[in-house]
């Protein structure tokens, strides 16, 4: 069996791709944000008042087809400004096939109208019940496994909540507007981030899942998120987005590094936070893509805070961009690999390397921050050994600096009110601070 977008080769959008091994990952770290807002507390679930009637069961997942681990989003489901928490262990993906019937609740004329097409906020879908399209061709299923299943009548997966191994988990289309997995102990496995704007869930005869706004305006749906992180979602261990074609998918991997590979398994974007075993991604509601370790400490941003609203994509060729009200305010193709931008930090062993890869800043564990060549000679320091735990950060008023642990000042480019916006690592062997219109304020050839 074939997953959703498999063009009959039988790949998935939601396949777990081939493990990728450490040693397919570059070797050092990249930066940590500042400032980042923490993690609210877990979520509870709140009552809810409407229960479907029982439709009949499905099980585990199509093989391949769905990733299956947590993705735990503690947000409270009153709307908050603060991030959503991620927790949660990772598991297997779920490698059995269906083996009962999507819920029909009869042959599909009296299916359609035995189980329902729409949800409303307060009400809930426990293990085995489901809404279908009114054309009786898709079924979203709050299956046994913990999993929200999209299916159609092959059932072949279109969407799933990456739930799985949460057995008794159930879906509940909170009163606030927020679709939300809930799963032991009333703990969110997934949500759709909605709060505030859901009024209706409903399977579209399109296949598409959709939690519409008053006015029947998309506020999330199915097939939107395949490639997208939407503002307070977020990614646990082995959870992933895939692009449309199916060449690149982003993953959160269990080592805690944010990586996007193609399906080659080639690395072509880190977030270098591997060494931070239960690490998690949240696309926060400030704007800011951030990885936080397992102690909900950042360890890597996008330094996009302010840009309120914004959602992660990750587009055809595998750039995964953070974009707000239709502009790119980041992205890996142009910011994530030579460049620290305004609001970064670099902590120990995380770096920059130029486009051609011949040179690379890295703030180093003794907190000596260096330029190196490729024979891994230092041909730039800032004088800062001695320092462990030292990391640098490009502030937002334009000045480089390099903080102690205690967050004392040891060096800086003196360029406060020059408007420097990032730093370059370029191929001639220089690290630059370029203003937005590409002005240089500092160079370590001179600085």
């Amino acid at each position: 069996m074939t997953g959703y977008g498999s063009g009959g080769d039988g790949s998935s959008p939601w396949a777990a791709p081939p493990g990728i091994s450490p040693g397919d990952l570059a070797t050092t770290e990249l930066p940590v944000v500042a400032p980042v807002p923490p993690p609210v507390a877990p979520v509870r679930r709140r009552p809810v008042g409407l229960w479907l009637a029982g439709a009949g069961l499905t099980v585990a997942v199509a093989a391949g087809a769905v990733v299956a681990v947590k993705l735990v989003d503690s947000r409270d489901s009153t709307p908050t400004p603060a991030a959503a928490q991620q927790t949660g262990p990772s598991a297997a993906a779920s490698q059995s096939e269906f083996s009962g019937e999507i819920p029909t609740g009869g042959d599909r004329d009296t299916a359609s109208q035995a189980v329902p097409a729409e949800l409303k906020p307060g009400a809930k879908l426990s293990p085995g019940q489901a809404l279908r399209s009114p054309n009786g061709k898709y079924t979203l299923t709050q299956q046994p496994d913990g999993n929200l299943v999209l299916a159609d009548d092959q059932k072949r997966v279109q969407w799933s909540s990456q739930t799985s191994a949460n057995p008794g988990a159930t879906a509940s289309f909170d009163r606030n507007g927020d679709l939300v997995v809930y799963g032991k102990g009333g703990l969110a496995l997934w949500r759709s981030a909605t709060g505030g704007q859901g009024a209706l869930l409903e399977v579209r005869d399109d296949g598409n899942a959709v939690v519409s706004r008053t006015d029947r305006q998309e506020a999330w749906s199915s097939r939107a998120e395949r490639t997208r992180l939407y503002p307070g979602q977020g990614l646990t261990s082995g959870q992933q987005r895939r692009t449309a074609d199916g060449k690149f998918t982003l993953t959160q991997q269990p080592d805690g590094n944010l990586v996007v590979a193609g399906a080659d398994k080639k690395v072509v974007w880190s977030a270098q936070t591997s060494g931070h075993e239960g690490g998690y991604t949240l696309m926060q509601p400030d704007g800011n893509l951030v990885v936080y370790s397992a102690d909900k400490q950042p360890q890597w941003s996008s330094g996009t805070f302010g840009s309120t609203g914004a959602a992660a994509v990750l587009g055809d060729g595998g750039n995964l961009v953070v974009t707000a009200g239709g502009k790119t305010v980041w992205s890996t193709a142009t910011d994530g690999i030579s460049r620290l931008t305004a609001g970064q930090r670099l902590r120990a062993g995380q770096s920059r390397t130029a486009a051609k890869g011949g040179f690379t800043l890295l703030m180093q564990p003794d907190g000596n921050l260096v330029l190196r060549n490729a024979a891994k000679t230092v041909v730039w320091k800032s004088g800062t050994s001695g320092h462990p735990g030292a990391s640098v950060m490009l502030q937002g008023d334009g000045n480089l600096v390099v903080y102690d642990s205690a967050g004392k000042a040891l060096w800086s480019t003196k360029t406060t009110g020059k408007a420097a916006a990032y730093l370059q690592v370029e191929d001639a062997g220089a690290a630059v601070l370029y203003t937005a219109a590409k002005q240089s304020v500092w160079s370590s050839r001179t600085g």
